[in-house]
């Protein structure tokens, strides 16, 4: 659990990097500090799948990244 703990900033922040909005962070039961991170909810209200999120910008990412670098792919 240790190098979950020393690592989870740098996940975040590479999430963060290649295009997942996480900017809604919330205090969940049991926390003693808001530390849990969400995606926003957007005005309609309808709640938004932070996995499914996630998912779709990376995949995005690696779309951009197959056209602008071809030859990497």
């Amino acid at each position: 659990m240790a190098l979950q703990v020393r690592r989870s900033a740098s996940a975040i922040q590479f999430l963060i990097d290649h295009g997942v909005d996480l900017s809604d962070i919330n205090l969940c039961g049991g926390h003693s500090v808001m530390r849990v991170h969400w995606i926003p909810q957007p005005k309609d209200g309808k709640p938004v799948a932070v996995g499914f999120s996630i998912i779709k910008a990376l995949k995005e990412e690696l779309r951009n990244h197959e056209k602008e670098h071809p030859e990497k792919v």
